[in-house]
């Protein structure tokens, strides 16, 4: 005679799969978020980055005139903030604030979209001058980064 056997499948019950779920979903949302601020770290790094080779090269320009006379005095004789242009070997020194001072990360002037760096120079006493730039941060707003440059007679 042929005897029934019994069958003991066993499965997972649904209460066990939604716990699964819930504990892959916090994983997956804690390596989202980790990699998130990592991704906005590394770009801030990278803003700031550019804004001090910009203010470096304000600051090599700057150099520049100052050591021919004739640019030289145009410089002193500025008595508001402004930045250095150069085309062609000619040097011009637009007011800071206007979009000849606002640059992306290769130092090409930009009108518009983000990152911009407004880039200035002022001119504190008679012989020392700061280079400041200034951008909208991916992480705290409005940053800026700050060179200080002293001249001595010869």
């Amino acid at each position: 005679m042929l005897t029934l056997q019994k069958l003991t499948e066993t499965g997972d019950t649904i209460v066990e799969v939604l716990i699964s779920i819930a504990v892959v979903s916090l994983v997956l949302g804690g390596a989202y978020v980790t990699t998130n601020k990592s991704l906005q770290g590394t770009r801030d790094a990278e803003e700031r980055g550019n804004a001090i080779k910009l203010s470096e090269s304000q600051l090599e320009l700057l150099k520049a005139m100052l050591s021919d006379p004739t640019n030289a005095a145009a410089v002193d004789g500025k008595t508001t903030d402004f930045c250095i242009t150069q085309s062609g070997g000619a040097f011009a020194l637009p007011a800071a604030g206007t979009t000849a001072c606002r640059l992306d990360a290769r130092g090409v002037q930009k009108s518009t979209g983000e990152p911009a760096f407004n880039v200035s120079v002022h001119k504190s006493g008679s012989d020392v001058y700061a280079i400041k730039t200034t951008w909208n941060s991916i992480l705290k707003g409005v940053n800026n980064v700050q060179l200080t440059y002293r001249t001595y007679a010869q």
